[in-house]
């Protein structure tokens, strides 16, 4: 996001990680960070299922912050292949 508020409200998100394993898969959701920082881009999860990627634990952004919208948390699954499902819901 570079200006505005992405809101999510559900759905199943994935993305391949960086060939550089330093990277993995933290760039799901990314504000730009001088515009995160200055409030005019955020990024608001109230629902959905994140592989690999722990919305509110996001490594995109330093530091590290929490997408997750207030009354909901993220629940954790792995899957038999390795994969972390989170889901948010509500609290």
């Amino acid at each position: 996001v570079q200006k505005g508020t992405l809101i999510i409200n559900g759905g199943i998100f994935a993305v391949e990680p960086y060939d550089n394993p330093v990277y993995g898969y933290k760039y799901v959701l990314n504000c730009i960070d001088s515009a995160l920082r200055n409030g005019t881009a955020k990024i608001i999860v109230n629902g959905g299922t994140f592989i690999n990627y722990d919305p509110s634990h996001s490594n995109s952004e330093n530091p590290m912050e929490n997408f997750v919208a207030d009354g909901y948390k993220v629940v954790s699954e792995t899957k038999e292949n390795g994969d972390i499902w989170y889901s948010v819901v509500k609290e």
